[in-house]
């Protein structure tokens, strides 16, 4: 597992590729895909500490892909990835079934607010990662 990769799930093309470049300029390894299905296997190969879900790709509510990604974790004995929505329709009687998703950010994006949580994200997976050191 790359401590640094990030996971996007976001169905425009524009958006994705927006992602990919921004925050690769912070250092992150971006894998920004369409589907579900392409987030799963994207999951199960890479194993991203960071998954950030842009509104509701293919119409699938964020918290169900939360839901499918945490079963694949599972699955690979994985610690839970931060979980991350960006939500352009959200309203306050929203909170309670995003509550897998650990932030959710509103539309327009902030993305200061949005590359300080990653650091944070990143910097507590780093800290709860078994040391390799014997």
């Amino acid at each position: 597992m790359n401590s640094h990769s990030i996971l996007v799930i976001d169905d425009s093309p524009d958006s994705r590729d927006m992602y990919r470049e921004l925050l690769s300029l912070d250092g992150y390894c971006v894998y920004a895909v369409a589907t579900v299905d392409a987030a799963r296997k994207v999951f199960r190969e890479h194993r991203p500490p960071v998954v950030v879900i842009d509104d509701d790709p293919e119409g699938i509510h964020a918290v169900v892909i939360a839901a499918q990604l945490e079963q694949e974790a599972v699955a690979l004995s994985e610690g839970m990835p931060t979980f991350i929505a960006i939500r352009g329709d959200f309203f306050a009687g929203e909170q309670a079934p995003l509550s897998r998703i650990e932030h959710v950010l509103r539309k327009p994006l902030d993305f200061m607010r949005l590359d300080r949580i990653l650091h944070e994200s990143v910097a507590s997976r780093m800290q709860r990662a078994p040391s390799s050191a014997a």
